[in-house]
């Protein structure tokens, strides 16, 4: 399930937000959407990466608007195609259950389990236009998850079919950790309603979800391919595999330039023809080190005896620190690593430091840019693949930028997988 500009387009049309904090590691192509975004102002567009899930940044829920598009993100990841596959092989949901929080009758369903994820959908009872509480600005939030390794997606309520409906995921490593010799897990549930930033609780309550004997466990296919080129060095090292989503372990670096941060363009095919392809890319740094990416839908029910790995290169962490003097002349092109970037403008203006950068085909997306160590304040697209970054500093002649690209090495991949059942 690829996403493409007319999907990201269709998850931006309503996203209005002039203030956003942006998610861990987003997809290269959803990245670019989100720089012609108006950024203004933001808080140190930090990079940050949540160990062994991939999962946007759990901050997103402080801000209103973004929390309703980072939902959207989340939903199209982790459902529909993933949970539809396991389900026409059997893979079954628990029963449906009414709770009650504050003012409001929920029912509480999709309620699926395994070994590295629960997600349930919450839907508010009753006709939505005489819910006047409710809006899109409401959520329902899972509190008190401790574990290691776990990350909880708490569902922002969006209508569909004249419903108000939240999806809910709990996801990662640590959900076996969570689940492991119950019967049942207790959840403890806050409804909330946001007015600007500000956070008013609408109920709260704990539900009782019961967990199958036969709860369906994650499975490890093993990869271990290890290739090495003039400097590049990839391990491909497993499928971490559910019934519903799976994920790949790669690390490396390339030598001189930067640790490796998966593969790009990529997808597994069995041998009897299904096809698995990268999902949008938000990746995590695996609980071993290295990277992890998401593929939907799942192998775990694949028959086939042997896969087949095939991507169009590796994405490469590449840091590097660039000289540049408000006395120069602009645009100017400067070497990144072999490949041509140009700078539009450095100039002082109003107290902050303009920079604008232009982008080529070979950068997947850019990170957490910094002049001499201090993050941008904020930032603006412009067009056609340039952007700027403010940031508040003295002036003088000279700085260093970092643009934190990630670049895109092209080396293609064909890695046979046997699978041993």
């Amino acid at each position: 399930m690829r996403i493409y500009d007319n999907d990201i387009e269709k998850l931006l049309e309503e996203f209005e937000s002039e203030e956003i904090k942006v998610p861990d590691k987003l997809d290269d192509k959803l990245n670019l959407k989100l720089k012609e975004l108006k950024l203004n102002p933001y808080k140190k567009w930090i990079v940050s990466s949540a160990a062994s899930i991939l999962v946007i940044g759990i901050s997103y829920i402080t801000i209103p608007s973004f929390r309703s598009f980072g939902d959207s993100v989340f939903k199209y990841i982790f459902s529909d195609i993933g949970v539809e596959n396991a389900v026409n092989n059997e893979y079954s949901s628990g029963e449906n259950q009414k709770i009650k929080i504050g003012n409001y009758n929920i029912s509480i369903e999709n309620i699926y389990i395994d070994t590295l994820r629960i997600s349930f959908e919450a839907v508010i009872l009753g006709d939505i236009k005489y819910i006047d509480d409710m809006d899109a600005n409401s959520s329902l939030y899972v509190e008190g998850i401790s574990f290691e390794e776990i990350s909880v997606n708490n569902g922002v309520f969006y209508e569909e079919d004249n419903k108000l409906k939240a999806n809910v995921q709990i996801i990662g490593d640590g959900v076996s950790n969570l689940i492991k010799n119950k019967d049942r897990l207790n959840l403890k549930l806050k409804l909330v309603k946001y007015i600007d930033t500000e956070e008013e609780i609408l109920g709260k309550t704990d539900i009782t979800i019961n967990i199958p004997k036969d709860v369906q466990n994650t499975k490890e296919i093993k990869i271990n391919k290890v290739i090495k080129d003039d400097g590049l060095n990839i391990s491909i090292e497993k499928l971490v595999v559910s019934p519903t989503m799976m994920y790949m372990d790669t690390s490396g670096e390339l030598e001189e330039v930067g640790n490796i941060q998966g593969l790009y363009n990529f997808k597994i095919l069995s041998d009897n023809g299904s096809m698995y392809n990268e999902s949008l890319s938000l990746s995590g740094i695996g609980k071993d080190g290295g990277w992890r990416q998401t593929i939907i839908p799942s192998v775990y029910y694949d028959k086939s005896k042997s896969l087949n790995l095939k991507a169009e290169g590796v994405l490469i962490d590449a840091n590097k620190e660039i000289e540049i003097n408000l006395n120069d002349t602009y645009p100017k092109e400067i070497d990144y690593f072999g490949h041509v970037l140009t700078i539009r403008k450095v100039e002082y203006i109003d107290n902050k430091l303009i920079v604008e950068v232009l982008e080529d085909d070979n950068i997947s997306y850019a990170g957490a840019s910094s002049i001499d160590k201090e993050y941008a304040s904020s930032g603006y697209y412009i067009s056609e693949g340039w952007y700027g970054s403010r940031f508040d500093i003295d002036k003088k002649d000279s700085y260093n930028l970092n643009l934190a690209l990630i670049l895109k090495y092209n080396y293609p991949i064909d890695v046979k997988i046997n699978v041993i059942r």
